[in-house]
C-alpha cells in the first residue's frame, strides 16, 4: 500500500475472472505511453518522503514520475509531505479546501512548478495520484455528480483545463500529463463516471496526450473488492499492481506467480487492455512485508519477464525518494528490464 503511514492491509484473494469486462464507455481512443509496449518503463512515485522532484529527475532510471496525493476531491486536497507548501490567497479563500501555491520557491531554491517543467522537458511524464491511505484520503463518492465534479477538478486544477486559473497549484504554465487513482477504500462506486468524464476531456484536447493509470493492491483480483472496478480497465493506460505487504502474494511470496498472471490474464480480458506494472517498494523502509535488495529485485523481474505475460508495461517504485537512498536499487531495476 502506497501512503503517509504505509498501513499493511491484506484482503483475501478469490477466483480470478477470464470473462471480458463490457462497459458503457464511449469509444475514446486510448493511448498508449511511448516505452509501455517493450516492458521497460520504470514509474515512481514521489511526495511523500525526502528527495527533491529534480533530484528525482535527473535520476535516468526513471520514466515516469506520479506526485502523491491529491487526497481528496470533495473539495480538494493536496498533500506532499515536506514539499506542502502555503495557499495563495485565492485558495485560502475556498471553505474547506486544501491546496498551495507551487508556483513559490521551496527548500531548495526551486518552485515545485518549475521542477515539473524540467522534469518533463527531460522527457518524463509526470502525473497526479488521487488517493492513498485510507486513513489520510476520501477517494470515494457518493453520486455520479460528485464523481464528475471530481472529474473537472483534477482536470481544471492540473491538466488541461482552464476554467480555474488563479486555483491551479502549479500555476497556469504547467500541464501534468495524467491522473493516477489510488483508491483504497474497496469501494468503486462512480469510477465510471470519473473515468469517463476525464477521458472525454482529454479526448477533447488534442495538444497533448494525457494517461491514466490505477493502483490496486495486489489482492484485489478478488471480485468482493471494487476500489478499481474492472469496467474502468479497457480505459486504463497502465495498471501499477501494489506486489507488497502482503507476504503471500507480493514479491517474494508463495503465491506471487499465480498472483501476477491472475492480474496478466484479468487484463487480457478488457479491450483494449492497460498494461500491466510490477509495484514494488524501493527500500526498507517502504513497506512493512516484500522488500527485497537489489540482487533480489533483479531476480524477481528476469523471472516474471521469463513468464511472458501478456501486456507487461514494467515497474512501479514506491517511492522515488525509497528508491534513491537505497543506493543502486532504481538503477538494478532499470537494469533488469533491460
Amino acid at each position: 500500500m502506497k501512503a503517509q503511514t504505509l498501513a499493511a492491509v491484506s484482503l483475501a484473494a478469490g477466483a480470478v475472472s477470464a470473462m471480458p469486462y463490457n462497459s458503457q464507455f464511449p469509444k475514446y481512443t486510448v493511448k498508449r505511453a511511448s516505452g509501455f509496449a517493450d516492458g521497460t518503463t520504470v514509474a515512481a512515485f514521489w511526495g511523500q518522503s525526502t528527495e527533491d522532484l529534480s533530484d528525482v529527475c535527473a535520476d535516468d532510471s526513471f520514466d515516469i514520475v506520479i506526485m502523491a496525493f491529491v487526497t481528496s476531491l470533495n473539495p480538494p486536497k493536496l498533500n506532499f509531505g515536506k514539499d506542502t507548501g502555503t495557499p495563495s490567497s485565492a485558495q485560502s479563500a475556498k471553505s474547506g479546501w486544501s491546496l498551495f501555491d507551487g508556483t513559490q520557491a521551496s527548500t531548495n531554491g526551486k518552485s515545485l512548478a518549475e521542477q515539473i517543467s524540467g522534469c518533463q522537458q527531460a522527457g518524463k511524464k509526470v502525473m497526479i495520484s488521487f488517493g492513498g491511505d485510507v486513513n489520510y484520503s476520501n477517494a470515494t463518492f457518493s453520486s455520479s455528480d460528485e464523481a464528475k465534479q471530481g472529474a473537472d477538478y483534477l482536470w481544471n486544477l492540473f491538466l488541461g483545463g482552464t476554467d480555474s486559473q488563479d486555483l491551479r497549484p502549479f500555476g497556469s504554465d504547467v500541464t501534468l500529463d495524467g491522473v493516477d487513482l489510488d483508491n483504497e477504500s474497496g469501494d468503486g462506486s462512480y469510477y465510471e463516471d470519473l473515468v469517463k468524464e476525464l477521458r472525454s476531456k482529454m479526448s477533447g484536447n488534442s495538444t497533448k496526450q494525457y494517461y491514466i493509470s490505477a493502483e490496486p493492491m495486489c489482492s484485489f483480483y478478488d471480485q468482493s473488492d471494487s476500489s478499481i472496478p474492472d469496467t474502468i480497465l479497457s480505459q486504463l493506460d497502465f495498471v501499477n499492481v501494489q506486489f507488497y505487504n502482503n507476504e503471500q502474494q507480493g514479491i517474494g511470496g508463495s503465491d506471487f506467480k499465480t498472483t501476477i498472471q491472475g492480474w496478466a490474464k484479468k487484463f487480457a480480458s478488457a479491450n483494449p487492455s492497460p498494461k500491466l506494472f510490477l509495484g514494488i517498494p524501493g527500500g526498507p523502509n517502504a513497506a512493512h512485508n516484500n522488500v527485497q535488495s537489489a540482487d533480489e529485485i533483479k531476480t524477481t523481474i528476469e523471472s516474471v519477464k521469463n513468464m511472458n505475460l501478456t501486456g507487461f508495461g514494467g515497474v512501479g517504485i514506491w517511492d522515488a525518494g525509497h528508491a534513491m537512498q537505497n543506493t543502486g536499487f532504481a538503477a538494478a531495476v532499470k537494469s533488469a528490464l533491460g
